[in-house]
């Protein structure tokens, strides 16, 4: 069992420095009382080197705690901390949490001493204030005090994003609310938290603060929004952001070596900036209202034309994604999952695997976020498909789909998961690069197998185009209710056809009626009941009875012709 608290001991006092060690199991209920003994050490003024060799850093945003701790002292330089002993895989988790960015990380005490009186790469800092319109000079005053702090110039694109912000929340908000300022080597963040829901209209201040940053944006909460903007390290020019170069198809180029990246976080405002950096610009609405164990996790390893990732967030989310240059494969891990696109809606669980066109917008909902997510350059794709199977196209133009059946969804999530078990990981094999270009190659022609689309579907009229949205909606609905009572204006009404368009699209697409698949379906599921059970625990009769087979000697003989065996030789073996 895990111990219910963490110990903070000064071990000696030196040439000006504290000298601390701290051990036990940093997880949930113990973090807070690492922060509260860390921060007491802290805000007695001299720098603190903190051996950390007796830590268990169990939950995915424990390493945070020191970067909370500094802050809640009151920040770099007030508050200085240095780490060390830690070992490989604690060093690991520091680094994925960004925490050696803030509280530089050594090897020995010695090194931690040397580098206690550096300006880290990444500074934090932030004020509550009340919704009152003296906090506006308030909130200038605070970026004044911490741009002296942190040796920065006086910014007016700065104080004006700043300003606005503020403004923006204490007007309109009407709530306390929250300053905070990020600095790193990419530029300055500045968010505002506010205590008021909803929806809010972009007016000429927060257009004001659009012109003076890289990016802006929101991060919605159960209880509140986050009003943030990224100001880039130069000081940012007036006027409209250039336009983007149009992509235009690149030529065929190597396959770059893998890269992996890690990150965790506890904090949401970080979690929604980096994901922005893997997924490009999206909006995030973060459901649940105590967020007190909120974390995200990512493991990722991308080459530039694919890469495999595993994304957990521990709380309800909801993102809106704008079209991107990806196509992208989802596989949730655990719990629920909610994709709708512009054309439909797919649920997905355990087991499942859906494709999506990245390049449309894309709605994601889950109650715990957990997936993994394979995303594919479409140029290359496309290039790749053409050569394997001639059909020549731009892109491979898709749509919102499942696997088209489930050997192939299962031979999807063996293969990714080996690639990152056994091959990504691997340095000596991905060093060649022959063996990334045939591992990419193989990636497409399972694609390109395993979902619906126009290289390998069956067109019609020679148009190239694939199973509708209806037809995927009937199928799915059959597979989803094969074990009740549904007739034939039941699964149309799933459709949205009528009776008549529904034997047609079943008849071009698979050569069936819709009752006929209905009875593939059944029995396929018939026919996994009996070799799975004995007949100590089942029988034939109660199998059939089961998928809708009243009359066993009817069962008996499909059956028969289907498989070529009786169904009570396949019970008892």
């Amino acid at each position: 069992m895990a111990e219910s608290h963490v110990e903070i001991r000064t071990t000696r006092h030196e040439a000006g420095l504290v000298v601390a060690s701290a051990c036990g199991a940093v997880v949930q209920a113990t973090a807070p009382n690492l922060v509260d003994g860390l921060a007491k050490l802290l805000v007695q003024g001299a720098p603190v080197l903190l051996d950390v060799s007796g830590l268990r850093l169990e939950w995915a945003p424990a390493p945070e705690v020191f970067v909370t701790a500094v802050t809640t002292a009151g920040g770099w330089p007030v508050a200085r901390l240095a780490l060390f002993g830690a070992d490989q895989a604690a060093a690991e988790r520091l680094r994925a949490c960004r925490v050696s960015e803030c509280v530089p990380l050594a090897r020995t005490a010695e090194e931690a001493a040397a580098l206690v009186e550096r300006r880290p790469t990444r500074l934090v800092r932030s004020i509550e204030l009340p919704a009152r319109p003296a906090s506006i000079p308030r909130a200038r005053e605070f970026l004044r005090d911490t741009s002296d702090r942190w040796g920065l110039p006086e910014r007016d694109d700065v104080a004006g994003v700043v300003t606005e912000l503020v403004t923006n929340a204490v007007v309109h908000a009407g709530t306390r609310l929250r300053l905070r300022i990020v600095l790193d080597r990419s530029g300055i963040r500045v968010s505002v938290r506010d205590r008021r829901p909803g929806a809010f209209a972009v007016g000429p201040g927060l257009r004001a603060v659009a012109r003076s940053s890289r990016t802006w944006g929101v991060l919605h909460y159960a209880d509140g929004k986050s009003v943030w903007a990224h100001v880039p390290a130069e000081r940012a020019i007036a006027g409209p952001p250039a336009p983007r170069p149009v992509r235009a198809e690149r030529p065929p180029a190597s396959i770059s070596a893998p890269r992996r990246r890690r990150f965790a976080t506890g904090d949401p405002e970080q979690a929604h900036a980096f994901l922005r950096t893997v997924y490009g610009p999206h909006a995030l609405h973060l459901a649940d209202t105590d967020l007190a164990g909120f974390h995200l996790e990512y493991d990722g390893v991308a080459t530039n034309r694919f890469a495999i990732e595993h994304v957990r967030h521990a709380t309800a989310v909801e993102s809106l994604f704008a079209p991107a240059e990806s196509l992208v494969v989802v596989h949730p891990l655990t719990g629920e999952l909610r994709l709708t696109s512009r054309r439909d809606e797919l649920r997905a669980g355990p087991g499942d695997v859906l494709l999506c066109d990245a390049a449309t917008d894309l709605r994601i909902y889950s109650p715990r976020l957990d997936i993994e997510v394979v995303r594919l350059d479409p140029v290359a794709v496309a290039r790749v498909v053409a050569e394997l199977t001639g059909f020549d196209a731009p892109t491979l133009p898709i749509d919102l789909c499942r696997a088209v059946s489930p050997a192939r969804a299962a031979h999807w999530r063996a293969t990714v998961a080996h690639l990152r078990r056994d091959v990504l990981g691997n340095s000596e094999i991905m060093a060649g690069p022959l063996t990334r270009t045939a591992l990419f190659r193989s990636l497409v022609a399972m694609l390109v197998e395993s979902f619906p689309n126009p290289a390998v579907g069956r067109p019609i009229d020679g148009g190239g185009r694939v199973e509708p949205p209806t037809l995927r909606r009937a199928i799915r609905y059959i597979e989803d209710h094969a074990a009740d009572d549904i007739a034939l204006a039941d699964i149309a009404a799933a459709a949205g056809l009528g009776a008549r368009a529904l034997q047609l699209a079943f008849r071009r697409y698979h050569d069936v009626t819709p009752l006929e698949y209905l009875r593939r379906v059944r029995l396929d599921r018939a026919h996994r009941d009996l070799q799975a059970s004995t007949p100590a625990d089942s029988t034939v009769g109660g199998i059939a009875d089961r998928w809708r087979f009243p009359h066993h000697g009817n069962f008996s003989a499909l059956y028969l012709r289907t498989y070529g065996s009786s169904p009570s030789i396949t019970l008892r073996s």
